[in-house]
């Protein structure tokens, strides 16, 4: 076998590695098990080896992007002949040219720059003006600041690398090759070795950071860091591991012409100004301070994005930056992508983007640290990217280049709170209840199922974000817990009569115990039950595996039908809940105003849900699909209104309190909200061809039509006329008379002529027990 030589610190870059990408992973997520992980805030802009290596903010190295303005170095001068009418309008010409343009380029800059330095769609009559930022190699001499490697050098202390651009010269410089080369020229002489794996940065960009492609890349990418970190266990006596993403992917939500806007100014472009335009940043020089006034007060009424002020520069460590870099940034809110731009100017815009704020929380990336020998797991903070470069110092003992060891992600002060294993509120008591809970019904479904292979807790407690009342007594569970039992399904009967029979002693409303055959679980179909199931329970009895084995799914597979069916359920939900005297009376006894606050806050989630399925992005976390929605709440085009909705709505299935919670004014604003939304993801849902409505009578009637077939005849009956009296309810708890009819036309016949109140009891209690009937 291998002989086992020295320390080995490896570090191992994931490009556009997500944060949450993990749960996608098999060989990373047990790894992250007996590590340190967390999540990894980049730098402000598009290079940062300086950071990585030397420890700089972009204020301190110099640069912020690839290319800046510097006309008299730039490689692309040539490109000033080749700025014809013929050329702008002769698509094949064009590419003919800027290849030509590229090749010359390559001769006029450094071999480092040649291998990234490309014209991309940077218009003709602009390129001359723009050099590449970033002409040598971090390990280069004349990098320009003090690199980890010269240290390294120094003390003639071998070490390895292959990274973008320029992969050793690799002819073929995807992962399976990038991989292919290490194992072959790392030696066991290094100390040091660096890999960069850069496949899922572009599939996350074509395809999306929740699409089939991405999530297949990957496992992909898990395997070949696993394969490589096996390799070099076995050959090193001591392995420390960095693995991190240098950014996320943010899911493009809305696409903008921001170079049209441009041209509304008035002012040339070249002559009063120049500008560099960058998939989530538009960057400005200019050359008369008139002009400068004229494009902020432009952009000061765009809506789509926001001007980098100086508080902004200092908190993002820009400041004294080379101006060549920009004089006015302006930057794309999340989720919006500048398109088309210098680097896509044509063909489908990306589905996914980074280079966002550092702040956005899908721009984030995943961060871990594995020390030789480690087996237990230490969550930490959100490190930034110029900690990479503290923790290589601190792992590899150098005393030859300044670095500050409390800097590094492996120091103590870093470490945070174990995520909560059952609820936001967990603590010593909360956790002690649930887990007694756990032992308990455990203990009685194996009496009750002595056959069964394994116990999953689902639904909120199983993702860690249980809702919990406290009260004067011991805090209980709200609602319910959703168990999952891997056994015969005969077992049905049984384990629902001790479900009836636990929950009371457990303090619960309910209890779902449902049985599912072991043979289920890898042959599952995809839906937002399933998703949630796969990535949002927790087996707390017997074989793990079976959890495990539910295949693999990609968010942006779940049928958007699946949101809209959730919306017509919480509507059914809200109907169920809104008794007639809750809309005569202001009184509401705390029983009924309870039920109804917990039906109000699932239906404003299931707006919010609806919106993430349609973007492609849905997560099984409440925390996480808020913290998404209230990112990209401009790029999704989510009012002010509805934005606080969504806000209480999620806080509160988080942290239930239903003495702040103003019911009386939530429900008026919630059905005038969700009345709108309702029309608007009908619309969506349909791909309607035969446009427009704001009737949710003429909506709900479409839906009809084209889903009978679906749901059959009598459902999609019984789902138009709930879908029609709720929205019957006026702001002021008035009924409208015209809804009322509509609903009651469903059932021709069945009911008699009242009116207002009387009519809608009638016909409430009428559908609910139509409901009952469909759905018990």
């Amino acid at each position: 076998g291998p002989s086992h030589v020295q320390k080995l610190v490896l570090g191992i870059l994931l490009d556009a590695f997500r944060h949450d990408y993990l749960r996608h992973t098999n060989f990373l997520r047990k790894l992250a098990g007996k590590s340190f992980t967390g999540k990894l805030r980049e730098q402000f802009g598009f290079c940062p080896r300086a950071a990585y290596f030397g420890g700089l903010e972009p204020g301190q190295s110099g640069f912020t992007n690839m290319y800046w303005l510097d006309p008299a170095r730039s490689p692309f001068s040539i490109a000033r002949f080749f700025d014809g009418e013929a050329i702008r309008f002769d698509e094949s010409l064009r590419w003919k040219a800027r290849a030509q343009v590229d090749a010359i380029a390559a001769t006029r800059t450094t071999p480092f720059a040649a291998t990234y330095a490309r014209s991309g769609t940077i218009p003709f009559n602009l390129l001359h003006q723009f050099d590449v930022a970033e002409k040598v190699a971090p390990w280069d001499p004349g990098i320009g600041y003090r690199s980890i490697f010269h240290a390294l050098d120094e003390k003639s202390i071998p070490w390895f690398e292959c990274s973008w651009p320029v992969y050793n010269g690799l002819k073929k410089a995807d992962d399976p090759s990038i991989l292919e080369h290490t194992l072959n020229h790392l030696k066991p002489e290094h100390s040091f070795g660096y890999v960069h794996f850069s496949n899922l940065d572009g599939v996350g960009h074509t395809y999306g950071p929740g699409s089939k492609a991405c999530v297949e890349a990957i496992q992909a990418l898990d395997k070949q860091v696993g394969q490589l970190i096996t390799w070099c266990a076995e050959r090193y006596e001591a392995l420390d591991v960095v693995i991190f993403g240098d950014h996320g992917m943010v899911s493009v939500a809305r696409n903008v012409d921001i170079a049209a806007a441009i041209q509304t100014s008035g002012l040339t472009v070249g002559r009063d100004f120049t500008c560099f335009i960058d998939s989530t940043m538009v960057r400005f020089w200019f050359h008369t301070r008139a002009a400068r006034t004229q494009i902020e007060r432009l952009l000061a009424g765009i809506p789509d994005g926001y001007m980098i002020d100086e508080r902004m520069q200092k908190d993002l460590e820009i400041e004294g930056c080379d101006p060549r870099n920009a004089e006015l940034f302006f930057m794309a809110h999340p989720g919006i992508q500048f398109f088309p731009n210098f680097f896509q100017e044509s063909g489908h815009p990306p589905k996914g983007m980074h280079g966002y704020h550092p702040d956005c929380p899908d721009n984030q990336a995943f961060f871990l640290t594995h020390l030789h020998g480690q087996d237990f797991s230490a969550p930490i903070a959100t490190v930034k990217a110029t900690q990479v470069f503290h923790t290589f110092c601190d792992l590899l003992g150098l005393n030859n280049i300044d670095f500050d060891r409390s800097l590094s992600a492996i120091d103590a002060r870093y470490r945070v709170a174990d995520a909560p294993r059952f609820s936001e509120a967990e603590d010593a008591e909360v956790k002690a209840v649930v887990n007694d809970h756990m032992t308990l019904l455990v203990s009685h479904i194996r009496e009750t199922a002595p056959d069964a292979q394994a116990v999953v807790l689902s639904g909120s407690f199983g993702r860690g974000e249980g809702s919990v009342l406290r009260g004067d007594s011991r805090p209980r569970p709200l609602n319910d817990y959703d168990v999952l039992v891997a056994c015969d399904e005969s077992l049905r009967t049984p384990l629902k009569t001790m479900a009836a029979a636990m929950a009371p002693r457990l303090g619960l409303d309910c209890l779902d115990i449902v049985p599912l055959h072991p043979d289920w679980f890898d042959k599952v179909n995809l839906t937002m039950l399933t998703y949630d199931l796969r990535y949002g329970s927790r087996t707390i009895w017997g074989n793990e595996t079976l959890l495990e084995s539910i295949p693999q799914f990609a968010p942006a597979d779940i049928p958007l039908w699946e949101g809209y069916q959730l919306l017509l359920n919480r509507i059914a939900g809200l109907l169920i809940a809104l008794k007639p005297n809750l809309l005569s009376s202001d009184d509401w006894n705390q029983e009924d105003s309870r039920f109804l606050v917990n039906q109000m806050t699932k239906a404003g989630m299931a707006m919010g849900d609806f919106r993430l399925l349609s973007l492609g992005d849905y997560c099984s976390s409440y925390r996480q699909r808020l913290t998404r929605l209230r990112s990209l709440h401009r790029a999704l085009n989510i009012g002010d209104d509805e934005t606080r909705l969504l806000e209480r709505a999620y806080s509160f299935k988080l942290s239930p309190d239903y003495k702040s919670f103003p019911a009386g004014s939530f429900l008026p604003e919630l059905l005038r909200q969700l009345e709108g939304f309702f029309v608007s993801a009908t619309l969506q849902l349909l791909s309607s061809a035969a446009g427009p409505t704001k009737s949710v009578a003429e909506a709900v009637s479409r839906w009809e039509q084209q889903y009978a077939a679906t749901v059959g005849e009598e459902m999609a009956t019984l789902r138009a006329a709930m879908v029609l009296l709720l929205f019957s309810i006026r702001k002021d708890f008035g009924l409208d008379a015209t809804m009322l009819q509509e609903a009651a036309s469903r059932y021709p016949g069945t009911f008699d002529d009242s009116s207002g109140l009387e009519q809608y009891a009638q016909l409430r209690s009428f559908l609910i027990q139509k409901w009952e009937e469909k759905c018990h």
